[in-house]
């Protein structure tokens, strides 16, 4: 079942939580990215978000609701 509604829910650009896919990895084309910013001397804005802290700002009532609405089972959910 879980399988069946991971492609509607997670995006193709999300790269932590999955089986073939890591966190370090984003970190590390983020790193890289910054490099050749600096080696080419480009002006850009380049920013690297601290994804930590963005855990901790769950808003887990939101979260409940939004998991209803895509039709996943409470005993699931909890």
């Amino acid at each position: 079942m879980f399988k069946r509604v991971l492609s509607s829910v997670i995006d193709v650009n999300q790269s932590a939580f999955l089986g073939e896919r890591s966190l370090l990895d984003s970190v590390l084309i983020a790193n890289k990215t910054g490099d050749y910013l600096k080696k080419e001397k480009m002006s850009r804005v380049f920013v690297k978000v601290d994804f930590e802290k963005t855990y901790d700002l769950v808003d887990w009532k939101f979260l409940y609701y939004i998991l209803r609405g895509l039709d996943f089972n409470c005993r699931w959910i909890k």
